[in-house]
């Protein structure tokens, strides 16, 4: 079970460390990371957009786009099963 009361916390704290540091890969990742799981996937896939454009065998944005994308994925996978409802 998640603990939902942190994550708008943990979410403000990585947008504001992302801030300090610009175009630093490991700023770019968290601030992907956090977005994917807890707030904009569009801003999170963005942050991946540019760490990709700088070096697109990165394994690491390679792994979170996946992940991003699969919560695309899974999130129309069930707006549309409720519209079938």
């Amino acid at each position: 079970p998640e603990d939902r009361t942190d994550g708008p916390v943990l979410l403000a704290d990585a947008r504001r460390a992302a801030a300090l540091h610009p175009g630093d890969r490991l700023s770019d990742l968290l601030l992907a990371a956090a977005e994917i799981k807890l707030g904009d996937l569009k801003v999170g896939e963005s942050a991946l957009d540019r760490r990709l454009k700088a070096d697109p065998e990165d394994v690491e944005a390679l792994m979170l786009m996946a992940s991003a994308r699969m919560k695309q994925a899974d999130s129309a996978g069930a707006d549309a099963a409720a519209l079938r409802k």
